[in-house]
């Protein structure tokens, strides 16, 4: 394949999308080919975005191209969809931007209306789309929003599973708590007799914030435990642990 063609063997011209360069050749496709392979990949993103999986997105595609038209060289890169160069005047661009904006975002929400997609600040946990009415919970994604009960009391009115009534007993009794970023369910590791491990300094796996499993403080380090602290948390790593 010539340098000066895309992946999709159209000249390229101004109208294209860049995937990326290689060491020999920029690989590129056409605006339509860039719709036909991008766009559904980005509609799954889109999905997950309007789901409780927002923190587990693989942000990146496979380049579909290869090297000199060569099949068994095929392109093996993933892209970063931040790394995609597309023309700000196609609508690509703009599920694109919205995507990336959300995704860099922790606040800001996708509205789950199929119909509408508008991008909206999610202040308070019950969230109002602005164009369309919608209205969702900020964490849960739960049409409409449950009034009266969070995310862990509605879960548990909704299913019957004894998963879900194992969750709400484990909350009940302060053994489950959610991270102040992203609102992911925590529990504390425990020994054969019930007895908590590990210190209260919590990191959480999905949003990677550090948070305090006493007072629920997001954006701390081991100082918010010192004994010279203003907080109630001083002196209290280990509080409510086998290892006090």
């Amino acid at each position: 394949m010539s340098k000066n063609k895309c992946i999709c063997c159209d000249e390229i011209s101004q109208n294209y999308v860049r995937l990326h360069k290689t060491r020999r050749q920029t690989h590129a496709l056409c605006i339509d080919c860039a719709i036909g392979y991008i766009k559904p990949r980005l509609d799954i993103i889109k999905h997950k975005l309007c789901t409780k999986n927002k923190f587990t997105i693989d942000d990146t595609i496979m380049c579909p191209g290869t090297y000199h038209g060569n099949v068994k060289n095929q392109c093996k890169h993933k892209i970063n969809i931040r790394n995609i160069f597309v023309d700000n005047s196609t609508e690509l661009y703009i599920d694109l931007f919205r995507i990336i904006y959300v995704l860099d975002n922790p606040t800001v929400r996708i509205c789950p209306n199929k119909d509408c997609g508008n991008v909206v600040e999610a202040l308070d946990n019950c969230v109002e789309c602005t164009n369309c009415n919608f209205k969702w919970c900020k964490w849960c994604y739960c049409i409409p929003y449950h009034d009266d009960m969070n995310c862990i009391e509605y879960e548990y009115k909704t299913s019957s599973s004894d998963n879900d009534k194992h969750i709400l007993e484990l909350y009940k009794q302060d053994k489950l708590k959610f991270c102040p970023k992203c609102n992911s369910s925590t529990t504390k590791d425990q020994d054969k007799d019930g007895n908590d491990l590990g210190c209260n300094k919590i990191s959480c796996i999905y949003c990677d914030i550090n948070w305090c499993w006493l007072c629920g403080k997001g954006n701390i380090d081991y100082d918010h435990f010192n004994s010279t602290g203003i907080g109630s948390c001083a002196n209290k790593l280990w509080l409510g642990t086998k290892d006090v």
